[in-house]
């Protein structure tokens, strides 16, 4: 069976990463894109710590996803 991922916007927090959260509990692997500075990546890095260890690939990016050159650089 091939894995299902899910594409966060604002993943880090709030709504975002219930929704990562919820998602990872269900098996999807969660590609989550946020705008954090450096002061609050530590709660960004225990969010990913804590999917991972649902067992599911994760993979964020930081930036801000409206602009072209952030998107594709992401993806």
């Amino acid at each position: 069976m091939s894995r299902r991922w899910i594409v966060i916007l604002g993943s880090s927090s709030g709504f975002g990463a219930a929704a990562a959260r919820a998602f990872a509990a269900e098996g999807y692997g969660i590609f989550g894109v946020h705008m954090d500075r450096r002061s609050t990546m530590p709660a960004v890095e225990a969010l990913i710590a804590e999917l991972r260890a649902l067992d599911v690939p994760v993979h964020f990016y930081n930036g801000n996803a409206a602009g072209d050159d952030n998107r594709d650089e992401a993806v």
